[in-house]
């Protein structure tokens, strides 16, 4: 299965969004259609793609009056340029029109007043006519060009009764100035024209300003790159990079892939990954990710992963992931959205009749206030444009969203736990070792566990990195989640990890059972002592999460010493050491029974389990596999702070979620009655919706405060 991320055009609320998977899931070969409200931007998943490519599928969402690009790319950049340079052009023109017609409605209004000439009031109708129609022509041309689109469709959207208001305001005041009798709205048609321009255009910059976060990272890698073959140097595109190839990377220049250095050395600013915004020192043999800047000299690279195998893009796809599922708000707001265009016109229709049995002469005002005034475009952006800037921020801090229902869980966290190893410490120990059998030396058991850990993704594995020895290779490897790792070296078997899953002996090592331990079939060979270092950050960390009333414990598969240094370091009073997966499970279990919400933060194999299982987890990026794919969030290196700032801005969205629920609720369902009624005129409906919906987006950003 592939997946295409688009930049849709021309978006403006939920209902746009429904309209455009309704109309693409149909298509042959599409597996799943997801459209953001809040991002404007589509992930259609397929198993074949259609015969005539992603033309069709473009051609499909032109056909509802929307434009159509591939998201990241530079068609799409440009269009997003190009789409806010005419919005303000519209802008432009909808306010300097309105100011011109409502000093000419002034006049008209004070006419009776005043006894003004019969044809001077003629004439102002007229130049308010001549004003007008061009500011409707231009500014309004978007609306009802995507309202023709979604009455071909048969899909009407939000556009279809906002058209229809402004059209049938417009064609009544041309037909009543021409007859020289009635009333007029060519001021309600202007001001409205302005306001949902304004609120359409606030939209348009919030979604950017959301959508240049995550963009940020696809935009790290450069197009090209130069390439070293046979001594010789060649820029070529960095989609055919593979490993073992050689690259340049000089100064200023962005690393087009993972690898090692092979020649020279300099420093690099990773916080495109890392988080940490201070150069890194990088020397022969050093590791290099992509996406990261040299800030020095040039250096040669030797890829060790190219295109979809690199850290960045392993990011990238845990990105997609959390689109490819709504919240639960989100869904919300679609099925209030998905009929309501239906029931409006319908409304509208039952208010026009009944006014024109009533009192024709108000029935046209009254039956556009009602299209107006009814347009829920800020009940169905509430959620989506608070979810999106609260990515945004958790983005901004070091935290990536993998999960659609993370932001909604982080909120109501009362409790954390806490992995200790390569979590709260920094997961490169110093070694020590203790041989235990006779004639066993130190180099040659430091060269047996690191041939057993060489392809393990623990924390605890970094600390023989360093010992590996060409010669000794291990084979039948198998990792053991929470015990250890075994495999089979030159016809023996060993075993690396708790004293216990290496060896049934009783017998302890210097009298203590802390540490890693090294086996054979015969028995214990050595002892390890793992001496870890405490994050820099994470005192200050768990010092925030406390003032935020969060209970904060260590669960830890680590032997009680090292657990305890570290707790008492940090100044956590329970902790826990020795805990398989599964007692990790049974102590979540446990807090959940009684009504706790918690956050788990952890990095290892043992941990996947539960991460799986809370409420809401997070994952060090440098984490297993395993385990990123069972968290929530993405906690970048060297973000560890970002852990109670994210608790603070998931409260925030919630607060402020509540407000523009609440606000935009008790806006439609006064101003519809009202409307209904014929105590709303349309310049007022207009005014109303048109800041109800800048209101909630403008709301929506406090979140990232």
């Amino acid at each position: 299965m592939t997946a295409i991320q688009l930049q849709i055009g021309g978006m403006g609320c939920a209902a746009c969004a429904l309209q455009i998977e309704d109309a693409l899931r149909p298509l042959p070969g599409l597996a799943g259609v997801r459209v953001d409200p809040a991002t404007a931007e589509a992930r259609i998943e397929f198993e074949d793609l259609p015969d005539a490519g992603i033309e069709s599928i473009l051609r499909e969402i032109r056909k509802l009056g929307f434009s159509a690009s591939v998201a990241g790319s530079v068609a799409a950049s440009s269009e997003r340029t190009r789409a806010r340079r005419a919005a303000l052009k519209r802008l432009a023109v909808s306010g300097f029109g309105m100011m011109q017609v409502m000093m000419l409605a002034f006049a008209l209004y004070s006419s009776d007043e005043f006894r003004m000439d019969p044809a001077l009031v003629n004439f102002l109708r007229y130049c308010s006519l001549l004003v007008t129609l061009p500011v409707t022509m231009y500014a309004g041309a978007p609306i009802f060009a995507a309202a023709l689109a979604q009455l071909r469709a048969r899909r009407p959207a939000m556009d279809v009764p906002v058209g229809l208001g402004i059209g049938a305001a417009l064609l009544a005041s041309i037909w009543n100035t021409f007859a020289g009798a009635g009333e007029v709205y060519f001021d309600a048609v202007t001001m409205f024209l302005f306001f949902i321009t304004a609120a359409r255009f606030i939209e348009m910059s919030s979604r950017h300003d959301v959508g240049t976060v995550t963009e940020a990272l696809a935009w790290l890698l450069p197009a090209r790159v130069l390439r070293l073959t046979q001594g010789r140097t060649s820029l070529v595109p960095v989609g055919s990079l593979k490993p073992d190839d050689e690259i340049l990377v000089n100064q200023g220049d962005p690393v087009a892939a993972d690898g090692v250095i092979v020649a020279g050395e300099s420093v690099f600013n990773e916080a495109c990954l890392t988080g940490e915004a201070a150069p890194v020192p990088r020397q022969v043999g050093a590791r290099v990710i992509s996406g990261s800047i040299n800030l020095g000299p040039g250096v040669q690279v030797r890829v060790t992963a190219a295109g979809e195998q690199t850290e960045l893009a392993a990011v990238l796809r845990l990105l997609e992931r959390s689109r490819q599922a709504k919240p639960a708000l989100l869904s919300l707001a679609d099925r209030m959205a998905r009929n309501f265009s239906v029931a409006l016109l319908a409304f509208a229709t039952a208010v026009s009749v009944l006014w024109l049995l009533l009192r024709p002469e108000v029935a046209l005002a009254n039956t556009v206030a009602v299209l107006v005034v009814a347009c829920p475009c800020a009940l169905s952006l509430a959620a989506p444009a608070v979810i999106a800037c609260a990515n945004s921020a958790l983005a901004r801090l070091g935290l990536l969203p993998i999960s659609a229902t993370a932001l909604e869980q982080l909120a109501t966290v009362r409790h954390v736990l806490l992995d200790k190893t390569g979590t709260l410490t920094t997961g490169r120990p110093d070694v020590a070792v203790h041989a235990v059998r006779a004639g066993a030396g130190e180099a040659s058991l430091l060269g047996i566990a690191a041939a057993l850990e060489r392809g393990s993704s623990h924390p605890l594995a970094s600390a023989f990195r360093g010992h590996e020895q060409p010669a000794v290779q291990a084979g039948l490897v198998r990792e053991i989640a929470g015990q250890g790792i075994a495999g089979r070296i030159d016809g023996r078997d060993y075993r690396l990890g708790r004293r216990e899953f290496v060896t049934a002996d009783a017998v302890r090592v210097d009298g203590v059972d802390d540490g890693l331990f090294l086996g054979d079939d015969d028995g214990l060979l050595a002892r390890f002592d793992l001496k870890e270092t405490v994050r820099p950050d994470a005192r200050e960390a768990v010092d925030a999460l406390r003032r935020l009333q969060l209970d904060v414990e260590i669960a830890s598969g680590d032997a009680p010493g090292p657990v305890r240094r570290v707790a008492q370091s940090l100044g956590i009073a329970r902790w826990q050491a020795r805990l398989s997966p599964a007692a990790k499970v049974a102590r979540l279990e446990a807090l959940q029974a009684a009504g706790t919400p918690v956050l788990m933060v952890g990095d290892g194999i043992n941990d996947a389990p539960v991460l799986a299982a809370a409420d809401v987890s997070m994952v060090l990026r440098s984490g297993s596999a395993l385990a990123q794919t069972a968290g929530d969030l993405l906690l970048l290196d060297g973000a560890w702070r970002a852990v109670p700032a994210a608790v603070v801005v998931a409260r925030r969205a919630r607060q402020v979620l509540k407000q523009n629920l609440v606000w935009a609720a008790a806006y439609n369902l006064t101003g519809i009655p009202l409307a209904a009624l014929g105590w709303l005129p349309p310049w007022l409906a207009a005014l109303g919706m048109s800041l109800s919906s800048v209101l909630v987006v403008l709301n929506a950003r406090r979140v990232r405060a």
